[in-house]
């Protein structure tokens, strides 16, 4: 919704006579609000991002030729009714990486300025949520729709691709026992802070709890009002603490998995569920894929 502000008072200061080109999150909410505010939108290409210094320079490279006159953008979007697990909007593997490879081909087609696909954070409860497709031509509209409607059916016929099934917690702490050596990441991405999440889950912990596992354990919990108390005890004093739960790891594979022996991602509810059909939405535009079977 940020972005949507940020266009539009763009627009209101600078006028309709200058051009203005954003650089956008691949998981931005796109609006025909933003788009008619806006001269270009240029996005990340990769997820895990790492492609920020990129983004920003290949941005300003269209705002400069704009500026000269060499180039006149023009963009199309189109909108998709779904939305995905974040977890499948990993650009370097399937489903997504097809996708983005037809996304960086399109970019760069003579009469092409930018492309990008926008998989939004599906948590969002928002009128009109769901995928975004932007092409930006130079001077040929007919273009630009083609391409964004290309990349959108493409996107459209993987959707099924994108369910995600993910692993019960005592199915997972079977499956970590049985395991020889280690570590074992057992990733809960429905408590997941890169995702608006408060990371103090104690799903895990209770699960753990009464059904312990050999060898040492790593769980990590946000709790200030803990760690204050444990700060207070002192070094080696033993507490009784109520931990989690009080305030309510997305990028988790590219820490782990050098090392990890197995990582198990968890099917376990929280606000940023992977398991989209558990979220309470009240405003989502319908019918909505996969909340719908369309």
């Amino acid at each position: 919704m940020a972005n949507a502000a940020y266009a539009y008072l763009s627009d209101q200061i600078l006028g309709p006579a200058k051009p203005i080109v954003c650089s956008l999150d691949l998981h931005a909410h796109v609006t025909d609000l933003m788009v008619g505010q806006a001269t270009a939108f240029v996005a990340y290409h990769t997820h895990p991002h790492v492609d920020f210094y990129d983004t920003g320079h290949r941005a300003m490279k269209l705002l400069a030729r704009t500026l000269r006159g060499e180039v006149r953008p023009v963009m199309a979007h189109r909108k998709l009714r779904m939305i995905a697990p974040p977890e499948q909007h990993n650009t370097a593997r399937p489903p997504m990486a097809p996708i983005m490879e037809r996304v960086l081909a399109a970019e760069k087609e003579p009469g092409m300025l930018a492309a990008a696909i926008f998989p939004v954070q599906p948590q969002l409860d928002v009128p009109n949520l769901g995928w975004s497709v932007v092409t930006v031509a130079d001077g040929n509209p007919a273009l630009a729709r083609a391409r964004a409607d290309e990349i959108g059916n493409l996107a459209w016929g993987h959707r099924r691709e994108f369910l995600l099934d993910r692993t019960p917690v005592r199915d997972a702490l079977r499956i970590a026992r049985a395991t020889k050596g280690g570590p074992i990441v057992l990733a809960d991405s429905s408590d997941g802070t890169a995702g608006g999440a408060e990371g103090d889950s104690t799903v895990l912990l209770q699960a753990l709890l009464e059904s312990p596992v050999p060898g040492p354990c790593l769980l990590l919990i946000t709790d200030p009002d803990a760690v204050t108390q444990c700060v207070a005890a002192g070094v080696g004093a033993e507490v009784s603490l109520v931990v989690g739960g009080k305030l309510t790891l997305a990028f988790f594979r590219p820490t782990y998995e050098p090392f990890a022996k197995a990582i198990i991602e968890l099917d376990a509810p929280g606000p940023t569920d992977s398991n989209l059909g558990r979220l309470p939405y009240t405003r989502v535009s319908r019918p909505l894929f996969p909340l719908d079977d369309i």
